[in-house]
């Protein structure tokens, strides 16, 4: 892990023409790990209890220096981060909605050892209900597996096939924010 690296922490809505008044912005320092040959991982429950060798500053690819980790060059099929949160005390009761803006190419997803969910595709932003996964009053974990391959059958955005410009992992702004039912939707999204 470098130590003489500037971090840059990504604090802004990632999407401003739909901010909500409560949200919590997942950037900043994760837990992370290469898994080359998909041996560990999974098979080895690591979204239960993992002890991961590197840390990673998110949104930013391990390829980047603003990741923290950079001048890794090789291509890594499957990448694992995990990281801790906790739910604001004026948030308890209030459905939980993970949001991620994009990660590629297949996401895994586990809050507190409970398979969340997947979704695949590198460039489109997807979410997560994780409200029956999170501990109200306690420590949550989120860990999140991010698989992808070099195979042209599969869709490419920013990345391309040749080695040395494929980006993989998450590479925009994962958040989650709190919803109260309908009445949220439609003071902030359908707005008269």
């Amino acid at each position: 892990m470098s130590t003489n690296v500037t971090t840059y922490q990504r604090t802004e809505y990632p999407r401003p023409q739909f901010q909500r008044d409560t949200w919590m912005n997942l950037n900043g320092q994760w837990n992370f790990h290469f898994d080359d040959e998909n041996i560990g991982g999974e098979k080895e429950s690591w979204y239960k209890a993992a002890s991961f060798t590197k840390d990673i500053q998110v949104p930013f690819t391990y390829e980047t220096e603003a990741s923290g980790i950079g001048g890794e060059e090789a291509f890594h099929p499957n990448v694992w981060y995990q990281r801790e949160f906790e739910i604001p005390k004026d948030q308890i009761g209030k459905k939980v909605i993970l949001r991620f803006q994009a990660a590629d190419y297949l996401t895994k997803v586990w809050i507190n050892g409970i398979f969340i969910g997947e979704h695949a595709g590198g460039n489109s932003a997807f979410s997560f209900d994780i409200s029956h996964a999170v501990e109200e009053t306690k420590t949550n974990k989120i860990v999140v597996k991010v698989e992808d391959s070099q195979s042209c059958m599969q869709p490419r955005g920013k990345q391309r096939w040749i080695d040395e410009t494929l980006v993989a992992g998450m590479y925009r702004t994962p958040v989650f924010g709190r919803l109260s039912g309908l009445n949220f939707w439609k003071k902030n999204i359908w707005k008269a």
